[in-house]
Formats: structure tokens, sequence, C-alpha cells
């Protein structure tokens, strides 16, 4: 059963490898162990050198982020739920988006929001059949954090099907700003095509059937 998942994606737009696509569709771990081994896939090539010491400084970048955002807009605009690591450092644990959101003020910042790409997701691109026909399944989403905005602070919004449609002047659903931290000088290359195309706010649209909520519910 392929599972698809927003890294393979933004990695074959980056790459446009088929090969590649078919590996990143079935992980190296215990569920998939057997697909694997049925096709013949090789396994994953050892991480590059200083690999997992850049990404635990993206996590500690990160949370700073958030320790900033506390410090600047108070603590109360913080949505998440945070636990202390290994080291006692604090990081924040997943959060469902579906539960939170009909529950939040403009200029909150929702952490590590997952929600999951569904009906919305497949009518919108027309691939209804994919999952009997294919075994297609598709991973949960989780950016790194969701700005609340008040009523009016942007002139559109993202539709279902990834399009852009400008929004009314007496619109008065709260809107959402996508996050996403990254540690680094530029954008990588499969950073790069994420940004223009998925940008997040396509899959967060799925998820509550656009990008806005009522500020009045």
């Amino acid at each position: 059963m392929p599972r698809l998942t927003k890294e393979a994606l933004s990695k074959f737009i980056g790459t446009n490898c088929k090969r590649q696509l078919r590996l990143y569709l079935s992980p190296d771990n215990r569920t998939f162990a057997a697909e694997r081994q049925a096709e013949h896939m090789p396994p994953p090539q050892p991480p590059r050198p200083g690999l997992r010491q850049i990404t635990q400084a993206g996590e500690e970048w990160g949370a700073a982020k958030v320790a900033e955002l506390a410090k600047t807009f108070g603590r109360s605009a913080i949505i998440g739920q945070p636990a202390l690591n290994q080291r006692g450092e604090t990081r924040y644990k997943e959060i469902d988006l579906g539960t939170v959101i009909r529950q939040v003020s403009p200029w909150q910042f929702l952490v590590e929001a997952q929600f999951t790409v569904g009906q919305a997701f497949e009518t919108a691109l027309r691939i209804q059949t994919y999952q009997q026909t294919f075994g297609l399944d598709y991973a949960s989403v989780r950016p790194d954090l969701i700005l609340v905005l008040p009523p009016g602070s942007r002139v559109s919004m993202v539709l279902p099907d990834g399009d852009v449609q400008g929004l009314a002047d007496n619109d008065n659903r709260l809107q959402l700003k996508v996050i996403d931290v990254k540690l680094t000088a530029e954008p990588s290359r499969p950073t790069l095509p994420r940004l223009p195309i998925t940008r997040w706010h396509w899959p967060v649209g799925f998820s509550i059937k656009g990008l806005m909520v009522n500020s009045s519910s």
C-alpha cells in the first residue's frame, strides 16, 4: 500500500524522478518491509555526515522561535502541547487541528497542529478511486506554525483544487497563515517547489474546507 507524504511529493517535484518517488512511497520501516522486499527495493543510503546534528540544530532553532513568540505575544498566544525531551528542553507534541480550530482567536499561533488528508483532497483532484485501485494511503500533515489572523487581513484564499480566489470585502471569517520554520540561509531544492505549489495552505484548505473559519463560531 503506497503512502503519500509531503516529503515524497516535494522531492518528486524537485527531481521528477519516478524511481525515487516509488521508493519514498514505501518508507523503510516495519510496515512496508514485506512490500519493499517483494519489489526488490534497495536499502536506504546511510545519512550524510553531520545530518543528525543539523536536524537537532533545526529543532532547537524552531523551539527558540516559539519561545520568542511566547515572550512577544504572551503565553496565551501559543496553542500547543509542550513537553520536555530527554535533555530537559521544551518541545511541542502534535495537536489535532480539527479540535483546536474551533476555539482560536486572532493573533494566536497553533504549534504542530496536525490534520489528515481525505475526501475533500481526493474530490478536488478527481482521484477518489485511487485508494481502492492502487491502495494509496495519505500521511497526516503537520505545519510548524499556523497563525490565526483577523478577518480582512488578506484579500484572497486558496481553494480545495489549489486555485486562488479573491475574498469579498465583507468576509468576516478568521484567516490562517501557515509558517514553515527553517534553519537555513535559503530554501533547499525540495522546499522550493513546495512554496508556490502547496505552501501548506493547499492541504490545510482540504482539512477545514477552505483556509477560513467563521469568526462567530
